[in-house]
């Protein structure tokens, strides 16, 4: 065998692997729309962005190797998973007061067990956000954002735990009532605090509930979340809820959940911004969010740089009317 078929047999083999990766994300597109019938469908639901540029470098291989039934399976799939990627793009119509309170806000995931403090403490002063809300809060973890922050945003409660469910706020506006809860038959902490800008109230609200990865933790992502959809649903005042959720905008928990409090996601207008895992920056999962109110305008919203946490933080500029 000449050196040339040596090397078109290998590429010939090195593309159907490919291929047979491709249809893996096919199937997993498939399955993932099955997600209200099974908790572990679902989980197939959280990876549109990757499926999307496995089926779209799919069809440009099949496209330049002219095989049309794989090049025309891999665009419908392609498009499977567009229909709900693409209305991220699309802002929603929303108007802005001459009155309305500009207003900064970051989420940070800080990872329990990253030993680089100053990374994420650097990374919040570098941001200037007026709200900072933080999760996988320990007592070390507490001790360094208070001493790191306290100066510029003094306004502050920790509710620190040795697992990976503690949580804090920090504040350069006062913040009144802040209540540490948890949902009932769950363990897991979240805040709900009053923002004072003026004469005007704002909550905020932050949680970090179970992964859904088991009938055990998805029964508890479903409790947690069903009392946290109460709470805002019974609010007067607009309403801001970050957090990392351990769910995506394509899950059919997080639709569920944004249809039955009306809540608005930032990201729209901006395109899905993947925040987990740290090493797949563009191709990973939007599990860390910023929701609001709908009367809420979102002016910009952007991922932050890598601190040592396996999550980036989540920064979101807003006018609050």
């Amino acid at each position: 065998m000449s050196k040339s078929s040596t090397i078109r047999t290998l590429v010939l083999k090195l593309a159907s692997l490919f291929h047979a990766g491709v249809f893996l994300a096919l199937a997993g597109s498939l399955i993932g729309y099955f997600g209200s019938t099974d908790f572990f469908l679902d989980l197939f639901s959280n990876f549109r962005l990757s499926y999307a540029a496995a089926l779209a470098l799919g069809f440009i291989l099949a496209a330049f190797t002219k095989k049309r039934r794989l090049a025309y399976l891999w665009a419908v799939g392609f498009i499977m998973n567009a229909v709900p990627i693409v209305p991220f793009f699309v802002p929603p119509d929303t108007h802005t007061s001459p009155t309305s309170t500009p207003l900064r806000i970051m989420f940070v995931n800080v990872l329990r067990k990253n030993p680089d403090k100053q990374a994420v403490i650097s990374a919040i002063l570098k941001a200037n956000p007026d709200v900072i809300v933080a999760v996988e809060v320990d007592d070390i973890w507490g001790n360094a954002l208070t001493s790191g922050l306290a100066s510029q945003w003094p306004h502050s409660k920790v509710a620190d735990r040795s697992d990976n469910f503690g949580i804090a706020i920090f504040s350069r506006q006062p913040l009144l009532n802040i209540n540490i809860f948890e949902s009932p038959g769950n363990y897991v902490a979240s805040l709900r605090a009053e923002l004072q800008s003026g004469s005007h109230t704002t909550l905020i609200y932050g949680t970090h509930p179970f992964p859904p990865m088991s009938s055990f933790t998805h029964s508890g992502w479903q409790v947690h979340m069903d009392d946290l959809a109460n709470r805002i649903l019974n609010e007067k005042e607009p309403v801001i809820l970050v957090g990392d959720f351990n769910s995506t905008p394509w899950s059919a928990n997080y639709r569920w959940f944004m249809k039955r409090t009306g809540l608005v996601d930032s990201q729209k207008g901006f395109g899905p911004q993947s925040s987990w895992p740290t090493e797949l920056p563009y191709l990973g999962i939007p599990i860390d969010h910023i929701v609001t109110s709908p009367n809420i305008t979102t002016i910009s919203r952007k991922i932050g740089r890598h601190n040592g946490s396996d999550h980036r933080p989540v920064i979101a500029d807003l006018m609050i009317p």
